[in-house]
């Protein structure tokens, strides 16, 4: 569930970093770039150097949902059970685990 809010969070960031960097947004709402990110020391961010990290962000987002999705669930109390076929295992099912 955390991993999965991570990857929500992320994913947004990285999209409202890209839509702040649009020339239409930054006009609309003054902002400026280089951002000042603080005074001492002085770290400026320019557009470029914000769409690249919105990007990281936005990726690693992606790579935690699709993480949080693709695991196997098993629900509490149930074992994987193999299917047999003429001796081979053709699959498996789930079986209460009492």
């Amino acid at each position: 569930m955390v991993k999965k809010a991570g990857g929500y969070i992320l994913s947004l960031s990285g999209i409202f970093g890209f839509i702040i960097t649009l020339d239409k947004v930054s006009k609309k709402y003054k902002i400026k770039f280089p951002l000042i990110i603080s005074k001492k020391p002085e770290i400026l961010l320019s557009k470029t150097a914000i769409l690249i990290i919105s990007g990281v962000l936005f990726l690693i987002g992606i790579v935690l949902l699709a993480k949080n999705t693709s695991q196997k669930r098993t629900k509490k109390g149930m074992k994987k059970v193999p299917i047999y076929h003429k001796g081979e295992v053709v699959g498996y099912e789930l079986e209460s685990g009492s």
